[in-house]
């Protein structure tokens, strides 16, 4: 460390200790001006002062005589270990963000989305037979009332096709269930 370092950081440690100025030059038997002129830099400290410095504020002589280029050398020496880290680090959180996206959307897919089967469709009214995709109590055939936009997109749509309906409510066994709160019907494929 160089003769400036070695100040500052005594001045860290005599202000860590709450030395004042004052008291470090006394303890140092310098004057007090000498004392404030060594901390602004304008006077080199001695390394027999510095060594004594050290021993009143606690500072190992390896933190003294440490050069900046073994500083440097430990940290490269030391960089491929935290860079490693850091990969793992984010390759933890990449699968844990995998994770929980997959689990939302998996229940993104059971709570808004039920497939059936087409087992009749009228001007106004499609009756679909649940493949499992929906877990409900009761009949597994839903009765759904088109309006006239999803009455256009059911034209296609025969009995024996398979369907995936995106819906915002709960879809009722055994009672015609509205139109209004479905996005989406789309045929996704067919038994034939």
């Amino acid at each position: 460390m160089d003769n400036r370092k070695f100040v500052l950081h005594m001045i860290k440690k005599r202000k860590q200790k709450r030395i004042s100025q004052e008291a470090m030059a006394e303890k140092l038997e310098v004057s007090v001006g000498t004392m404030s002129a060594i901390e602004l830099g304008t006077t080199e400290m001695e390394v027999d002062l510095c060594l004594k410095a050290a021993e009143i504020l606690g500072i190992s002589q390896s933190e003294i005589f440490v050069k900046d280029e073994d500083i440097d050398k430990e940290k490269k020496k030391n960089r491929p270990i935290w860079i490693l880290a850091g990969v793992v680090v984010l390759v933890l959180i990449a699968n844990v963000g995998v994770e929980m996206y997959q689990r939302w959307y998996d229940k993104y897919l059971k709570d808004n989305f039920m497939s059936g089967t087409v087992i009749s469709i009228d001007e106004e009214i499609l009756k679909i037979k649940n493949r499992g995709t929906l877990e409900v109590e009761g009949s597994d055939i839903f009765s759904i009332r088109l309006n006239e936009e999803f009455m256009k997109i059911c034209e296609g749509i025969k009995c024996g096709d398979v369907v995936m309906i995106h819906y915002y409510f709960e879809l009722s066994p055994n009672k015609l269930n509205s139109s209004n709160k479905i996005s989406e019907i789309i045929l996704i494929d067919d038994y034939k």
